[in-house]
């Protein structure tokens, strides 16, 4: 979305319980952070994402990601040639901007 000042607006999603068959993930929960409160296994992507702590947000705990187009959690996972992978999470939309 872009703005009236022509920049970027983040528009957030939050995501959590991310589960993976097939292959393994690292704390697809966001439940585990480092000392400096970052969710462990994860790297940010573009610009800075978010980590929030609210049972109310979170699907599974008490923390989730939130994230937009131009920032977001990475991970790498390995996977196997011929081996099926299914990737499943809960995601809940942030608010959108009112016209």
């Amino acid at each position: 979305v872009i703005g009236p000042d022509g920049k970027h607006v983040p528009v957030w999603t939050y995501y959590d319980d991310i589960q993976v068959e097939g292959a393994e993930i690292v704390n697809g929960s966001f439940e585990d952070v480092d000392a400096a409160g970052q969710p462990v296994g994860w790297k940010p992507d573009i610009s800075k994402p978010l980590l929030v702590t609210d049972r109310a947000l979170a699907a599974a705990g008490i923390r989730a990601a939130k994230c937009w187009h131009n920032g977001r959690w990475k991970q790498t996972i390995r996977v196997q040639a011929g081996r099926p992978v299914t990737v499943t999470c809960q995601v809940r939309g942030g608010a959108t901007l009112a016209k």
